[in-house]
C-alpha cells in the first residue's frame, strides 16, 4: 500500500512543481521570481527525498515540460501568486493524507519535514502577497 500512495504523492508532487515553473515564469515582480524559484528548488529536494523510498527499480515517469504551440495564457502577479496559494494549500493537504496513510516512520518523517518546510513556504508567500497588498 505505501508504494501505491507513494507514487500518488510524487505525482502530484510532480504537478505542484509543474505549477510553481510556470508561475514562475508569470509573475514580473523580480521578488515573487525569486520566491517562486526557492520554492521550486525546495520542491525538486523533496521529490528527490520522497523518490528514495521507492522500491528498486520501480519509477514515477516524469512528464514532459514542453510548451504547446499555442499562446500561453498570462496570469496578473496577484492572480498568478493568488493561484499558487491555492494549489500549496492542495498540495499540502496530499501531504498530509501521506503522513496518515503511510506504515513506514521513515517515510512518515520525510513527510512531516516537507509538510512543515510547505507551511514555512505558504507563510513567506501570504507574507510576500501582504506586503505587495494582494491579500484581501
Amino acid at each position: 500500500k505505501d508504494q501505491v500512495q507513494l507514487t500518488e504523492f510524487l505525482k502530484a508532487a510532480q504537478t505542484w512543481e509543474k505549477t510553481l515553473t510556470s508561475m514562475e515564469g508569470m509573475v514580473q515582480d523580480s521578488k515573487a521570481k525569486q520566491l517562486l524559484g526557492y520554492m521550486l528548488t525546495k520542491s525538486k529536494e523533496h521529490y528527490q527525498t520522497i523518490s528514495k523510498h521507492l522500491n528498486t527499480g520501480q519509477k514515477v515517469s516524469q512528464g514532459q515540460q514542453t510548451e504547446s504551440g499555442g499562446q500561453r495564457t498570462q496570469l496578473s502577479d496577484h492572480d498568478a501568486l493568488k493561484l499558487t496559494v491555492k494549489e500549496i494549500k492542495n498540495f499540502a493537504s496530499v501531504i498530509h493524507t501521506s503522513i496518515l496513510e503511510t506504515r513506514s516512520e521513515g517515510l512518515s518523517r520525510d513527510y512531516m519535514t516537507i509538510l512543515g518546510d510547505t507551511y514555512s513556504k505558504h507563510k513567506l508567500l501570504c507574507d510576500y502577497m501582504e506586503e505587495k497588498g494582494f491579500l484581501e
